[in-house]
């Protein structure tokens, strides 16, 4: 049987024949970036139950505080460095970062010491090392691309997503955790070699700028801009109310979790179950389903996809505080967002500026994520503990958040769709010669 052909990659994936091999660079870049971190997310996620489901809340805290150090640094980074240094320089010092913690657990420090650390750790270094694919994509793609290539691409992410838990839980009970790390800083040097190739390849690219050039002056500018721009206004904001939902399913989690299964590695291996279905339900909706929905019904419907699901779940939740409950809210939330919300986020990103891409990107997917983890932290760890609330009344209060979530989707949808206008029309002129 015949592979493949470009005209059969257009007609099913919107690949052109110029894009395959960049496409699946890029595809690749995503896998093995995701197939890392998932390897090491349900170790995180087990040791901040061991940690203390009462105590998860103010970690949260402590890693926006830790993101509040962390972004002027990239900020100067990138404003110091070539564009094309960039991700290098931010994975190695991860690969560092990640052998460390491979020499603390060997060592005889009491795991309990190392638990907060690296559960914050990991949350930090989740976000920066997605944030930077993301920025560094929107600008190795044009927006037009962008709009039928990042189903495809972010489907890398998710077989990577699929791949990493599959690994943790068939190896954890015979390597153990801290050779699990070393796992994970192989799939980011395998990451950064396809960043490598990618940039030898994307330099003729329309919308790539040349690598040598310089992203800004100032290690602000990305929360400057932001505050300055309605539309990156809008997308905060939108990110902030997110990731308060998003925290207050996941502490939930936390909670059931670690009152129904005591074990260690049974809790890990769930864990990681869950993560495993996850990847699978997004992986199908990126290949089938997502870049139809935002061509034919356009960014704004696929950003209120998630808003919708959450909705269903927090009322799901009300009735019904189960590990069953929450196992299904939290693959499906998480499946449908990163599917088509998560895509299609990223694309609103794709008609900004050079400046924009790197930094007020970055401060959006960072820095407003984690402020948005710690205010849903404390706002769990208030209704739970202070108010005396319980899990269902917790997610029945959270209903109404989520309906203004939704409601920022079609104002962000419209103003994207007016931004892409005004590109075209710069583009039209530029091509006439006016």
């Amino acid at each position: 049987m015949a592979g493949p052909t470009p005209a059969r990659l257009e007609s099913i994936l919107g690949i052109k024949s110029d894009e395959i091999l960049l496409a699946f660079l890029a595809f690749a870049y995503f896998f093995l970036l995701l197939c890392g971190y998932f390897v090491i997310r349900p170790i995180r996620d087990n040791m901040g139950i061991e940690f203390g489901t009462a105590r998860l809340p103010y970690l949260f805290g402590y890693i926006f505080a830790v993101m509040l150090a962390a972004v002027p640094l990239y900020g100067w980074v990138v404003s110091r460095f070539p564009k094309g240094r960039i991700v290098p320089i931010a994975y190695g010092c991860f690969g560092v970062q990640i052998l460390a913690f491979y020499f603390l657990l060997r060592s005889s420090i009491d795991q309990m010491a190392i638990a907060p650390v690296f559960f914050v750790w990991v949350s930090v270094f989740n976000l920066f090392v997605v944030s930077i694919f993301w920025s560094y994509m929107v600008d190795v793609f044009s927006p037009d691309r962008a709009n039928r290539l990042f189903g495809f691409i972010a489907a890398g992410g998710t077989l990577g997503a699929l791949v990493g838990p599959l690994i943790t839980q068939a190896l954890v009970r015979y390597v153990g955790i801290p050779d699990l790390l070393l796992i994970s800083f192989a799939f980011l040097l395998a990451a950064l070699f396809c960043v490598l190739l990618i940039n030898r390849i994307a330099g003729g690219m329309p919308a790539s700028a040349p690598s040598g050039q310089r992203v800004g002056e100032s290690a602000f500018s990305g929360l400057i801009r932001v505050c300055k721009s309605r539309h990156l206004r809008m997308i905060a904001i939108w990110v902030f109310l997110g990731d308060i939902l998003s925290t207050i399913l996941y502490l939930e989690q936390q909670t059931i979790v670690g009152q129904t299964i005591a074990n260690s590695d049974a809790r890990v291996q769930l864990l990681a179950r869950l993560d495993l279905a996850t990847s699978l339900l997004t992986v199908l909706l990126q290949v089938l389903v997502t870049e139809k929905i935002i061509r034919h019904l356009g960014v704004g419907f696929a950003m209120a996809v998630l808003p919708i699901i959450t909705i269903g779940c927090f009322m799901g939740l009300a009735f019904a505080p189960t590990l069953a409950a929450i196992a299904i809210a939290q693959v499906v939330s998480r499946g449908f967002g990163f599917g088509i919300t998560n895509p299609a986020r990223h694309i609103l990103f794709s008609t900004v500026s050079l400046d924009e891409k790197y930094k007020a990107q970055n401060v959006v997917d960072t820095l407003v994520q984690r402020s948005g983890d710690a205010a849903g932290g404390s706002c769990f760890a208030a209704l739970l503990s202070g108010a005396g609330l319980g899990l269902a009344v917790i997610s029945a209060v959270a209903i109404p958040v989520t309906a203004f979530w939704l409601a920022l989707c079609g104002g962000l949808g419209r103003r994207h769709n007016e931004a892409l206008g005004r590109l075209q029309g710069r583009n039209d002129a530029a091509a006439t010669g006016g």
